[in-house]
């Protein structure tokens, strides 16, 4: 039980690294709103969807890198949607997260060593009695 505890305030802990976030989710809008470096993901006509860095857009085509380093030049007719994500590396201090992660760790180390040491007290007794 405790292992589990400990396992899940772990991953609380790991969880606030990077955000990924869907901004904007553009259906027959004009492309010039996205900007270069923008990471979009594009539906097209052809039930086909790709994920592409903008390099540039205009509002006839939408010009980008995909992961693989392939180049796309796709016109505004194939397209269906693109979707925005916004990628924040930022860290921003936010003294209230920290002070409650920090309060939640030390609630559940003194919850896991108030266990441990019941569970060593009633050990010393079992072995005092035998």
């Amino acid at each position: 039980m405790a292992k589990r505890i400990l396992a899940c305030v772990l991953t609380l802990c790991l969880l606030g690294c990077t955000t990924t976030r869907a901004v904007e989710r553009m259906e027959n809008a004009t492309l010039s709103a996205l900007k270069p470096g923008d990471h979009v993901i594009v539906e097209m006509v052809s039930d086909d969807t790709l994920e592409l860095t903008v390099r540039s857009a205009d509002n006839d085509t939408l010009r980008g890198i995909a992961p693989d380093g392939r180049l796309w030049e796709i016109p505004m007719r194939l397209i269906t949607s693109v979707q925005r994500a916004e990628m924040n590396h930022e860290r921003e201090f936010a003294p209230g997260r920290t002070l409650g992660l920090g309060f939640l760790t030390y609630v559940t180390l003194m919850i896991l060593g108030g266990m441990a040491l019941s569970k060593g007290i009633k050990d010393a007794i079992d072995d005092h009695d035998n």
